[in-house]
């Protein structure tokens, strides 16, 4: 018997039936969504990497959104409190001493070296420039005197004092309390100091300051320029002159070979002649063998 055939049927939806309906997907979708979101802080968790002191921050905004004003760290309080302090002023006249700067350093037969040795001159001189407050010609006065002293080992003595280039005091002014530091060196007993060398001189960035003036900082007192004086060579291709030491600006570039006058220090730095113009600039001590 032959089966009877269907005929198949085929439906086109009208424009109104064809439409998506969104209606239970997407409030599925928003909760799944959110849900996703949420429960990982929800956790306590991070899902991503954060940068390095993220947690502490977090921390402290929290703590702020709670309190009347935001939670300052200690060291942020520390600060504010130090600002709000009123700076230390001297109840005397009061001498401020820097670092001790090596300028030079001679043989026995007065031969210049490139390279001074360290030595500890600090352990005889530092308390006697400090003393030189009590100078009657240092009574109110206020300003720095870039203080020389050569050091003589071959005669164990001091054998001069120098007023260095970074001095504000007037020259007057200066040379008086030159005249009592030659008293106050007069017993300086430096002869046990290790030492390579037959002499050497030393400057001290040394600060007067009168009663009532605010005391500088420790890093304000750095090391001052002094006085140096010689020729060099440029050992490397091609010197860089600055204006300023280190961070100067470049004014000339000097070549390899070529004859310099040194003329002051500071640090790791020399002040220089670099041509017939007499034109002067900074070079780093390396580049012209010192």
């Amino acid at each position: 018997m032959a089966e009877q055939q269907r005929a198949v049927e085929f439906r086109v939806p009208t424009p109104a039936e064809d439409k998506v309906r969104f209606g239970k997907v997407g409030i599925i979708a928003v909760i799944g969504f959110a849900i996703g979101v949420a429960w990982p802080r929800l956790a306590g968790l991070n899902l991503v990497t954060q940068p390095p002191g993220y947690e502490k921050s977090s921390a402290v905004a929290a703590s702020a959104e709670v309190g009347d004003e935001p939670a300052l760290p200690a060291a942020a309080k520390s600060a504010a409190a130090a600002q709000e302090k009123p700076p230390e002023t001297t109840t005397k006249q009061t001498v401020q001493v820097g670092e001790a700067i090596i300028t030079s350093c001679r043989t026995a037969d007065d031969r210049k070296l490139k390279e001074c040795d360290k030595v500890g001159f600090d352990e005889v001189a530092r308390a006697r420039v400090e003393a030189l407050a009590a100078c009657d010609a240092a009574k109110g006065a206020s300003g720095v005197l870039s203080l020389g002293i050569e050091f003589d080992f071959s005669e164990k003595r001091v054998r001069r004092f120098l007023r260095g280039k970074s001095t504000t005091l007037t020259e007057d002014l200066s040379n008086k309390i030159l005249a009592c530091a030659e008293k106050e060196f007069e017993s300086a007993a430096f002869g046990k100091l290790d030492h390579q060398f037959a002499r050497y001189i030393v400057f001290y960035p040394a600060r007067f300051v009168p009663p009532g003036e605010p005391v500088a900082a420790e890093s304000d007192l750095g090391s001052q320029e002094a006085p140096a004086s010689g020729l060099a060579t440029v050992g490397w291709d091609v010197a860089l002159i600055r204006s300023a030491p280190k961070d100067g600006d470049v004014v000339a570039r000097v070549m390899s070979g070529t004859r310099v006058s040194v003329t002051a220090r500071l640090d790791e730095w020399y002040k220089v002649k670099y041509d017939s113009k007499g034109n002067e600039g900074w070079v780093y001590r390396a580049a012209i063998g010192l």
